[in-house]
C-alpha cells in the first residue's frame, strides 16, 4: 500500500526503489545501534513476591491433570479463537479486575 507516495518500506530510495535505506549517523544503517551497551542487552522478567504469591494461591485449587490439560488447550491455540478471546473479555470486564 502506498501513501502519498510512500511506500511499505518507506519513501523511494536514491534510485527510486522503495525499500530501506541507511540513516546517517547510525552504524549498520536502518534499525543499527552504535553502542555496544545497547546492542547486548537482553530482556529479562521479574516477578514480585506478590505476584509469586498469587500465583501458588491460583495453581493451589488445579491438580495436574487439570493443569495438563489447560495446557495442552494453549498450545493448540484454542484460546486464540476469537470467541474464546471475545468470552475472556466479558468475563474480565464483569469480574471488575480491569
Amino acid at each position: 500500500m502506498y501513501v502519498n507516495g510512500v511506500g511499505p518500506h518507506g519513501p523511494p530510495g536514491p534510485e527510486g526503489a522503495s525499500g530501506p535505506r541507511p540513516i546517517d549517523g547510525l552504524e549498520g544503517g536502518v534499525g543499527g545501534v552504535q553502542d555496544a551497551s545497547l546492542r547486548d542487552r537482553e530482556d529479562r522478567v521479574e516477578i514480585s513476591d506478590r505476584g509469586r504469591a498469587m500465583s501458588e494461591a491460583d495453581q493451589a485449587g488445579l491438580g495436574p491433570e487439570q493443569i495438563a490439560r489447560l495446557r495442552g488447550r494453549v498450545d493448540a491455540g484454542f484460546y486464540d479463537r476469537s470467541d474464546v478471546m471475545t468470552e475472556t473479555a466479558r468475563r474480565i470486564a464483569r469480574s471488575g479486575d480491569l
